[in-house]
């Protein structure tokens, strides 16, 4: 866990400006819903719950879109297919290479 944290905090350091301008632009989505807030009351009881329905959909989508957006820049800076694959696996030689080696030496 504290290797975790360590490489996460050392993954902020070097990417602050770019992380910090994500999370500023996805702030900005969810204040602009928040301050809009849910519709008030409209002429009809079905409109109204459509317009307040329309509303929390909108919350939930900015709310997923804001994890999608930093997930998806961890992905593109770190989660690579080099960084993610296991390496090639390398055989050894055998010990009578090894052996002849020595003695060549």
């Amino acid at each position: 866990m504290i290797g975790a944290l360590a490489a996460s905090v050392r993954f902020v350091r070097r990417r602050f400006v770019r992380l910090a301008g994500l999370y500023g632009l996805n702030l900005g989505i969810l204040a602009v819903l928040a301050m809009t807030g849910p519709p008030a009351a409209a002429g009809s009881a079905t409109g109204s719950l459509l317009l307040a329905q329309l509303y929390l959909l909108a919350h939930v989508w900015a709310r997923l879109a804001f994890m999608a957006s930093e997930v998806a820049f961890f992905q593109g800076e770190l989660a690579h297919a080099r960084y993610a694959a296991a390496p090639l696996p390398h055989w050894p030689e055998s010990p009578s290479a090894e052996a002849l080696g020595r003695l060549r030496d």
